[in-house]
């Protein structure tokens, strides 16, 4: 079956569609991409990417905490669902504590019969090249065993300096367990960042113009995906145990080329057909990893992951509840300026602008004091953006200016560099209310954009060398609100974000996946059709339970315009959410002149 360009087949049986993959397989050497189910077998049992993100929402989120619905919770639970682990692990106050938890969790090396038949798979010359994104020791244990001399182990760039004397690669792509330090180990989203260049230069080698075998492996990684996107491969046969595609990363990649085929079923059926025949039993999943973060983190580290978390996915009245659990608790200068800034954020979501920068710069007036410098700049931006959206524009500048300012006294490098990319952001922000204003006066409205656009580049290229991902998505939607084609932002050594529908998805920022639906019915005309009227009130019903009020009021601003039905109650509504919100008087007239 052929849907969006991409063959779908059923693995097993006469199916010819499949045979004829299987025949292409065996006769052109696939390089293989191993991802975290292939573990999932017994008797190694771990849990694969996907499970680690379901266990870590029921350590972190249980109702007895998050005090929501059963129907608000099952909504959490299928946004955090959706993203991938390194997402969860980037908001954790305590990185050093995680990394070292992956390092004894994963150091196991009891592989099961899928490691085993994609080894010798590997060392009879059925498959080309191996690169996994596992950090555990299976497929070391069994190559130890082969004791062959052809295969080179890769996890730093200086492994490679050999690999050209080597018949065959063994990448472990995002490092490896028996790496003590850590340095090769890729865990949250700011690792993932643009590739480092022995990186590209190795996947480059191994995969131009070869067949490429996917199994195990969601494509949830911010990096890789991108990666393959740009590479000359010859076919990409993935597998998924269903026939929906297991990340919007992977429909992207398979659509990429109309020769790419979605192999449809078990991946143990699979690898019988293509080695020897294999029975693989499910086990019980360990639980370890995520029981020994329960273990490791205290309540009150628990509880600040879970605000920064909130925060991040756009819930912020459960975010302001767990926020006062601090105050009743002692806590040091550092915790206490973290927490100001977390419900800062939380107040900014609601709608209460004014006061969330008030917060902003309280904390960044404690950060001067104490001279933790970079929170000071971080602070200042956030309040720009909390002054922007009041309407109090001088004062926006003005926090642009003195973070700078604050930006003066950070001297690692690496902190200065994002700093530098958040600020351009936000320049962007600011300039687009002025390109919304100037629609009738052609001139201005040229010059407006062609400066937004060389902030967009500068912001895009540092945001994905920094692996700031949430600000590169941003820039990615705001080039599209300018007119400005995306494509533009990248070149050969800095590709475009995702679609902004795709990138929100992965990112779980259920505000932005709204403001996304809001955009797609800008653009049409007349009553809303019932599919997009069901996904509006989705929307409406969303934002209402995590008191999103900006998001809902300009929601239902929409729904005015383009929907009949419940006109007087909608219009009620509407007045009592857009009055909560703090905005200054005339920037509220142009609040309803662009409708948000």
């Amino acid at each position: 079956m052929k849907t969006n360009n991409i063959l779908k087949v059923n693995i097993g049986g006469n199916n010819s569609d499949y045979l004829s993959a299987v025949e292409e397989l065996k006769t052109d050497p696939p390089v293989l991409l191993a991802g975290s189910f292939v573990s999932t077998w017994h008797p190694t049992s771990q849990p694969n990417g996907q499970k680690v993100a379901s266990d870590l929402f029921e350590l972190l989120f249980p109702i007895s905490i998050t005090q929501i619905s059963t129907k608000q919770n099952a909504y959490l639970k299928n946004i955090f669902y959706k993203v991938p682990f390194e997402h969860i692990f980037e908001r954790c106050p305590i990185e050093q504590k995680i990394l070292k938890i992956i390092i004894n969790n994963f150091s196991f090396d009891n592989y099961n019969s899928i490691h085993k038949a994609l080894i010798d798979g590997f060392i009879q010359n059925k498959i080309a090249n191996i690169i996994t994104t596992n950090y555990d020791l299976c497929f070391d244990k069994l190559l130890e065993q082969a004791a062959t001399s052809d295969i080179k182990k890769v996890i730093k760039g200086i492994d490679i300096q050999s690999v050209h004397n080597s018949k065959k690669v063994y990448f472990k792509i995002h490092g490896s367990a028996d790496d003590l330090a850590g340095e090769s180990i890729v865990f949250t989203l700011r690792h993932e960042s643009l590739m480092p260049e022995w990186k590209r230069k190795l996947l480059k080698e191994l995969l131009i113009n070869k067949n490429l075998l996917v199994i195990g492996y969601s494509g949830l990684d911010f990096e890789i995906c991108p990666e393959l996107l740009r590479i000359p491969i010859k076919r990409i046969f993935w597998n998924n145990f269903t026939d929906e595609f297991p990340s919007p990363n992977s429909e992207l990649v398979l659509e990429n080329n109309f020769n790419n085929v979605l192999l449809v079923g078990n991946m143990a059926d699979l690898i019988s057909d293509l080695t020897y025949p294999v029975f693989p039993k499910k086990g019980k999943i360990n639980k370890s990893f995520v029981n020994e973060i329960n273990t490791q983190l205290s309540e009150k580290e628990l509880n600040f992951w879970r605000i920064i978390l909130l925060n991040s996915m756009g819930c912020p009245s459960i975010a302001l509840c767990i926020c006062e659990l601090f105050e009743t608790t002692n806590s040091n200068v550092k915790d206490k300026l973290s927490i100001e800034r977390q419900k800062a954020q939380a107040l900014f979501h609601k709608g209460k602008y004014k006061t969330s920068a008030k917060y902003f710069l309280k904390a960044a007036h404690i950060s001067n004091k104490t001279n933790y410098h970079s929170i000071e700049a971080e602070s200042f931006l956030d309040a720009c953006d909390a002054h922007r959206c009041y309407g109090a524009f001088i004062r926006s500048f003005k926090c642009l200016k003195n973070a700078f300012y604050a930006l003066s006294f950070v001297s690692e490098s690496k902190t200065r560099k994002k700093i530098i990319g958040k600020i351009h952001v936000k320049r962007i922000l600011i300039y687009r209310h002025f390109f919304q204003i100037s629609k009738y006066f052609r001139k201005i409205k040229e010059q407006i954009k062609r400066k937004c656009e060389r902030e967009l580049r500068i912001a895009s290229r540092i945001c994905i060398q920094m692996g700031n991902w949430f600000e590169f998505q941003q820039i990615r939607w705001w080039a599209e609100r300018l007119d400005i084609d995306p494509k533009i932002l990248a070149d050969q050594n800095h590709y475009e974000a995702p679609p902004p529908k795709f990138g929100y998805d992965q990112l779980g920022y259920h505000i932005a996946q709204s403001g996304v639906f809001r955009d797609m019915l800008n653009k049409t005309k007349g009553e809303l059709s019932i599919a997009n009227r069901s996904l509006l009130l989705k929307h409406l019903e969303n934002c209402k339970s995590f008191g999103n009020t900006p998001e809902l009021w300009k929601l239902l601003y929409l729904k005015l315009k383009r929907d009949r039905k419940g006109v007087l109650t909608t219009f009620l509504e509407f007045t009592h959410k857009f009055l909560k919100c703090q905005y200054r008087p005339l920037f509220r007239i142009y609040q309803l002149v662009t409708g948000g």
